[in-house]
């Protein structure tokens, strides 16, 4: 089988994408297709670029069981190569 990419995507990668990945990833673990998938979480702007998850977002996570152990400097920018 072919592994599918996903991509969650916010404006500064702290909060909505990085849960949005960690949600993801526990279902698709709990459904036993980790090797079918890479999952990845990026922002739009870098304001910050480098910076971990916010720790709401952590909070919401923890409480719903599905951290995503994310170590400082997680947060990363969507960049597009367009030639002209």
């Amino acid at each position: 089988m072919k592994r599918i990419s996903i991509l969650f995507v916010c404006m500064g990668n702290i909060c909505r994408s990085p849960l949005a990945e960690g949600i993801f990833g526990h279902l698709v673990a709990e459904a036993g297709f980790t090797g079918d998938y890479t999952i990845d979480s990026a922002g739009t702007g870098g304001w910050h670029e480098g910076e971990p998850p916010d720790r709401r977002s952590i909070a919401t996570a923890t409480t719903a069981s599905t951290y995503r152990d994310s170590a400082p400097g997680a947060s990363g920018r969507v960049t597009l190569g367009i030639s002209i």
